[in-house]
């Protein structure tokens, strides 16, 4: 990785299209990093500011329950773009990056026929050394604007994550966009944001519309220091959900001007797919942050998918899981869906089918932390790295703090005993294409220092 973050760009030619593929649509998918799905207005947050995001959501489908296969970027988002869980990619810790023989959507859609772009603001996860550039004419891994524009005066210009913030990823993709020769055939662009991560330093503007004044403390480097704690006030939590509601305004907005740029709305070609990797913590079960737990406050996220002739208003109510993405995408884009994952397409559901019961799973591996999770129904059962089990009925309590162990004994070992197959099968699965080592260079670690990360 170079030492300003700069792009970093991997260009193949543009494919003439023959004409049976112009009848095929264009697919956006958009990752938003570290977003919660309680934090939109689509889903019920009575202070969220999202009204580009709650208008997409009314125009199809949202899944209210779906849920990331794990707790923080690399893995979960491995999946969004394999359609395997973490157990069966294999990239679940910051040392290991996706093998080659694993078909990646950008490439199953490349070999359909699509061109394929994508655009990154993780410049320490979502990278070409991650494995996460296969199959794609052009990945670009995007920095922070060298004007700084939009920056918050309260950070120092050398404390401020050099990621780029929305509005230069929205710029970097519709560029891409604008500049395809109008005779090519479909496109699949992919648009990874990353503004709700820590640090939260939104534009000024938009931190004081969240009532967090320019003199707070909290929007400079303090705020690290203070995510340290064990202990938070409850004004200087407050104070950090404003900040993220910034975060995710901020982010809605350029979205909108996504949206807009592409034709969404006018033009009858395009599939609009927007998620999350996983979602953030904020002192629910005494964490902060992410990368910790399976709890419901990181593995919720928003899913919703909207356009061509999809239905609108939709809502579903049934726990999926985001190894879904993949199949759904290649059902939508015409192309045969691969055998052998273990996602099911949404397509049926999308067009007015009930969803079929089947339960999800989650994992997380980071440093001596090993934690597995699973939810069949209403019921969540969680695994710590001790393998002791805590069965929660998510049905009447949401917030995850009643176990209800001793008198669902049956359930406990039934769910316990689905987490085992699973693991079987992903290992199995992984012998096939198993992960590569990667060697970080002092310069990465240090950039995964600055986001709260501890490199195992």
């Amino acid at each position: 990785m170079v030492a300003t973050f700069a792009c970093l760009v991997v260009v193949g030619c543009s494919r003439p299209a023959p004409p049976s593929m112009r009848a095929r649509p264009n697919v956006v998918l958009v990752v938003i990093d570290t977003l919660r799905a309680d934090h939109l207005g689509a889903y019920g947050y009575a202070r969220a500011r999202t009204a580009r995001l709650d208008a997409f959501a009314a125009r199809g489908t949202r899944f209210g329950l779906a849920r990331s296969t794990s707790s923080w970027t690399l893995p979960s988002t491995a999946s969004i773009l394999t359609g395997r869980y973490p157990v069966d990619h294999g990239a679940e810790r910051m040392t290991l990056k996706l093998n080659e023989k694993q078909l990646m959507l950008a490439e199953m859609l490349a070999a359909a026929g699509y061109d394929t772009a994508g655009f990154s603001a993780n410049a320490a996860v979502v990278t070409p050394e991650s494995g996460f550039a296969q199959g794609f004419d052009r990945f670009d891994v995007l920095a922070r604007r060298g004007d700084q524009s939009g920056a918050d005066p309260v950070w120092p210009s050398n404390e401020q994550k050099p990621d780029a913030t929305a509005d230069v990823v929205t710029d970097a993709a519709l560029e891409w966009v604008a500049s395809r020769p109008t005779t090519n055939g479909p496109y699949f662009l992919y648009v990874h944001y990353f503004d709700p991560h820590s640090t939260y330093s939104p534009p000024p503007a938009y931190a004081e519309a969240f009532g967090v004044r320019s003199g707070d403390p909290l929007r400079g480097p303090a705020q690290a220091l203070v995510m340290m704690k064990k202990a938070l006030a409850e004004h200087e939590l407050a104070t950090l959900r404003a900040l993220y509601d910034a975060e995710i305004a901020f982010t809605d907005r350029e979205i909108g001007r996504l949206l807009d740029g592409i034709g969404f709305g006018r033009r009858h070609d395009i599939i609009v797919v927007i998620t999350s990797d996983h979602g953030e913590e904020f002192g629910e079960h005494g964490r902060m942050q992410h990368t910790k737990t399976l709890y419901e406050e990181v593995l919720r996220v928003p899913l919703l998918v909207g356009g061509a002739d999809l239905p609108t208003g939709r809502v579903v109510e049934a726990p999926v899981s985001l190894v879904g993405v993949f199949p759904t995408i290649a059902e939508l884009a015409g192309v045969e869906v691969p055998s052998g994952l273990p996602g099911r397409s949404f397509v049926p559901v999308l067009r007015g089918a009930e969803p079929a019961p089947a339960p999800v799973f989650a994992e997380l591996s980071w440093g001596r932390v090993h934690r597995a999770a699973v939810v069949d129904g209403s019921w969540k059962l969680l695994l710590d790295q001790g393998f002791v089990p805590t069965l929660y009925d998510l049905a009447t309590d949401a917030g995850e703090t009643t176990p209800r162990n001793q008198n669902q004994a049956a359930r406990t070992g039934a769910l316990q005993k689905a987490i085992g197959e699973h693991n079987k099968a992903g290992f199995r699965a992984r012998a096939a294409a198993p992960p590569v080592a990667l060697a970080l260079d002092a310069e990465r670690r240090e950039r995964l220092r600055q986001l709260g990360y501890v490199v195992d």
